[in-house]
Formats: C-alpha cells, structure tokens, sequence
C-alpha cells in the first residue's frame, strides 16, 4: 500500500522532523497539494509541521519552500 494512501484516511496530519528530516516530510506536502489541486477526497482537513534544527544555518533548506505553493492564502494569513 502506498504511504499517501494511509495518510489520506486522517483529518489531522502531524508531521515532526529534525535538520535534514524535514526533507522527505517536505515531499508529503508537495504531494498533498498535488493531490489538493487534482481534487483529490479524502485529504487532511488540517496539517502541522514541526520540525526542529541544532543550529539556525540547518534552515536554510527552508529557502526553497514556496509558501504561496503550499497555503495559496499564505499573503493573506
């Protein structure tokens, strides 16, 4: 079974990574939002996002998420 399909069953999605962990927690979310744009049922109606880091240099990852991508209202929140 596919891991997105076991995720997409939950109304709440918690997603917890530390330094480079964040990556692959990175790709549920862009294939969330695929799946969001495709009209796809079944998503979760809320996602949380923790993720923690030694040192402030391990966000930088960071700078290559478009949050415009991920929340369309991002500006307006």
């Amino acid at each position: 079974m596919c891991p997105m399909v076991s995720l997409s069953r939950y109304k709440t999605l918690v997603l917890i990574g530390g330094g480079i962990g964040i990556t692959p927690l990175l790709a549920v979310l862009r294939d969330l939002l695929v799946r969001h744009h495709r009209h796809h049922g079944h998503l979760p109606k809320s996602i949380k996002l923790y993720h923690c880091v030694r040192h402030a240099d391990e966000l930088s990852i960071l700078n290559s998420v478009d949050p415009n991508q991920l929340s369309p209202n991002y500006e307006k929140q």
